[in-house]
């Protein structure tokens, strides 16, 4: 997984499908974005849902009284939480708000920013200028950190390497759209930052609320920012996504273990059953099983997924995205092992293995083959043991890896 830090991955509109006047907070709770909204049409701020893909699925009245609503959001895996000038709310998945939380003593409501930590189960929170604050469900204040940017979202970064991070978005800079590192142990921001894009060409775009999410796409920590806009003083809002860290995860297979009597073998199968799964469409997902032992040799199996637009079998053959060379299994092998390489388009391919002196020992494929996914097996039963090479060249793409043949 290639990290591009601070690349725009995603956008949606939540104003237009929900007539807001103004867009104000975001969060993700692992299916659905909510996006809270100053709506005059009815003079009742809402909570808006959408869908994964930004799809606009139901509003819900706010059911209190201030002039914008609730502000930025935060998730805590079962509660959303949002704050405007009366109180601090814990809210449902179904819009209604089920409770208060006490805000910090001194502190000035609205919590216009709001993250939660999951490890200390506690509260961050600034109001534009004010300090950072973080508290816990007590309203108790555990620290306070002074700032000097404008703030308006924030978000808890779990995933990144040497973190864990708070993400602050402040209206700051030009244009106001300043993401910035702050580090929650030292109080002080980290200088790494990057500004949201103003896509509208209007006036300065500022920034509004913040969240971040290793659950839209599995394989990435996601900062999504409602990035306020102006486009010839019309309000112009969009929730934009940025990569800020690669992500990977554990799956369980169970049973975890089992015993090979020595020479012998055991078939093991795999299955990853995802019928449930809430999975991006047109996805492509890269896992290893890595077999653990008491010998040398940690066999690594390559795993690839790819997530469809749907379930029907439309005839449609689908294709690799772009060229690839995958690691061999078995390695290490005995006499035989699977070579797997993706063609994104027709190309004239050669796939040869070469000894540690360079030399050509096998040529695999010689040849012009169709875009799509391919296989090529490698008999080694004449030649010694020892570590060999492979190599796919295939128009412009050439890549070489490595495999250990053992007798």
């Amino acid at each position: 997984v290639t990290d591009d830090f601070g690349d725009e991955v995603f956008t949606f509109d939540p104003q237009t499908p929900t007539g807001d006047e103004a867009c104000l907070g975001i969060e993700f709770d692992g299916r659905y974005f909510w996006v809270t909204g100053r709506h005059p049409v009815d003079d009742v701020h809402k909570f808006h849902k959408f869908d994964a893909q930004g799809n606009h699925i139901e509003s819900y009245d706010q059911g209190t009284t201030s002039t914008w609503g609730v502000r930025d959001l935060a998730w805590d895996g079962e509660y959303l939480y949002g704050s405007d000038e009366s109180g601090l709310y814990i809210i449902d998945t179904t819009g209604s708000i089920v409770g208060n939380l006490p805000a910090p003593s001194g502190f000035s409501l609205p919590c216009r920013a709001l993250a939660w930590d999951p490890v200390s189960d506690h509260f961050w929170t600034a109001n534009f200028s004010s300090n950072i604050v973080e508290f816990d469900r007590s309203g108790t204040a555990i620290n306070t950190y002074s700032n000097t940017l404008s703030i308006y979202g924030m978000a808890w970064d779990n995933a990144s390497a040497d973190g864990p991070w708070l993400w602050v978005f402040s209206q700051d800079g030009a244009p106001a759209t300043l993401v910035s590192q702050f580090d929650p142990r030292t109080g002080s921001y980290t200088g790494v930052s990057f500004y949201a894009i103003d896509h509208n060409g209007g006036d300065d775009d500022i920034a509004g609320g913040l969240c971040f999410t290793t659950e839209w796409d599995p394989a990435f920590g996601i900062l999504f920012c409602l990035v306020q806009g102006d486009a010839g003083g019309v309000s112009y809002d969009l929730v934009q996504g940025y990569e800020i860290t690669p992500h990977s995860t554990w799956l369980v297979v169970d049973p975890r273990s089992g015993s090979v009597n020595a020479g012998g073998n055991m078939p093991i199968t795999i299955t990853c059953d995802l019928t449930n799964a809430d999975l991006q469409h047109d996805t492509t997902f890269v896992g290893t099983v890595i077999i653990a032992n008491n010998s040398s040799v940690t066999p690594q199996i390559p795993v690839t997924l790819r997530a469809l637009t749907s379930g029907i079998n439309d005839g449609i053959t689908i294709l690799p995205n772009s060229y690839a060379l995958f690691q061999n299994y078995p390695n290490p092998f005995n006499a035989q092992t699977l070579i797997n390489f993706a063609l994104p388009k027709e190309s004239q391919v050669d796939l040869s293995v070469y000894n540690i002196l360079g030399q050509k020992v096998a040529t695999l494929v010689s040849g012009k083959l169709e875009a799509g996914f391919h296989q090529a097996k490698w008999d080694a039963s004449n030649v010694s043991t020892g570590v060999y090479y492979y190599k796919l060249s295939a128009g412009d793409y050439t890549k070489i890896q490595q495999m250990t043949l053992l007798k």
